[in-house]
């Protein structure tokens, strides 16, 4: 859904999924189905025209930097 367009994916942020999302991500096994889903999600959480708040989303960027590294 977030990724349907920024009216959805700042719904779906306002509704506070970033940092639950990052949580999880973090203390997930590197390779799982859920991680490739969870780094999916955040990213289209982070995407967009117009962009989505960075204060809103900077939550993310660690958790998806320790799934590209």
């Amino acid at each position: 859904m977030a990724g349907d367009g920024p009216r959805i994916r700042d719904l779906v942020i306002n509704a506070g999924t970033v940092e639950p999302v990052a949580d999880l991500l973090d203390r997930t096994n590197p390779g799982s189905t859920f991680v490739r889903n969870a780094s999916w999600t955040l990213s289209n959480l982070c995407r967009g025209r117009p962009s989505p708040d960075f204060n809103k989303v900077s939550r993310a960027i660690p958790s998806l930097a320790k799934v590209l590294i």
